[in-house]
């Protein structure tokens, strides 16, 4: 065996499958939005409690608050170790696995949040005395939606991302670790709240997605009925 070989092609395997979750959840949406680099979110690992227990009914495993959390007031991402831990034993899945997808989900908070537009992210970068105003903007918008939009929109960007991951893979065992992480998402969202489950839009077109989002972010579109109406029109 060419041992060099077999490290570089097993290193290009790490790459086309974990990938930067923020590249991810950008791709998701074509980068229509994407992070100003200077703002863009932190994210740290705990090792304490989840805010959150494993709720007495087997079908009802929240991410939010037992897997991860991303927190509006401080832009930031947090990974609970012991609840993924215990979750992915109930799952069958490996802990790297589903920590990829609760990732995916919290950036995709972070990126509904605080994403920009391009023009705008440029313009907040040559000028950054005009991100005070952007955010208190999008503060207000975020923290008004729906919270059942909430879930919708992450999951809907984090299966979007993995499809992206797919699609992009070129090497056939990148490709079924894709496959393997979207069957952890699938399991998970199947044991979760049905704010959690998008079933229904797995199969809608990402354009479609974007312009819900657009509306939602122009006032538009109010509330998860009518965002549910117009995508799946």
């Amino acid at each position: 065996m060419d041992v060099k070989a077999e490290f570089l092609r097993l290193s290009d395997i790490c790459v086309q499958v974990r990938r930067p979750p923020w590249h991810i959840v950008e791709e998701a949406v074509d980068n229509h939005w994407t992070f100003p680099v200077i703002h863009r979110p932190s994210e740290e690992e705990s090792n304490k409690q989840p805010l959150l227990g494993l709720s007495k009914h087997p079908d009802e495993i929240a991410i939010d608050g037992l897997l991860g959390l991303y927190t509006p007031s401080t832009h930031g991402i947090t990974i609970f170790r012991r609840g993924i831990s215990r979750v992915a034993e109930i799952l069958k899945a490996s802990k790297d696995d589903l920590t990829q997808i609760v990732q995916l989900h919290e950036w995709a908070h972070a990126l509904l949040h605080i994403g920009l537009e391009r023009e705008d992210c440029v313009s907040v970068a040559r000028d950054q005395s005009q991100w005070a105003e952007r955010i208190g903007w999008m503060d207000k918008w975020f923290n008004g939606l729906d919270p059942v939009l909430h879930e919708r929109l992450a999951q809907v960007l984090t299966h979007r991302g993995l499809l992206c991951l797919k699609n992009q893979a070129s090497i056939p065992e990148a490709r079924a670790s894709v496959d393997r992480l979207i069957g952890v998402f699938e399991r998970l969202m199947r044991r979760s709240p049905s704010a959690y489950r998008i079933d229904k839009f797995v199969d809608i077109p990402k354009n479609r997605i974007i312009s819900s989002i657009c509306l939602l972010k122009s006032g538009g579109l109010i509330g998860a009925d009518a965002w549910e109406t117009v995508v799946t029109w």
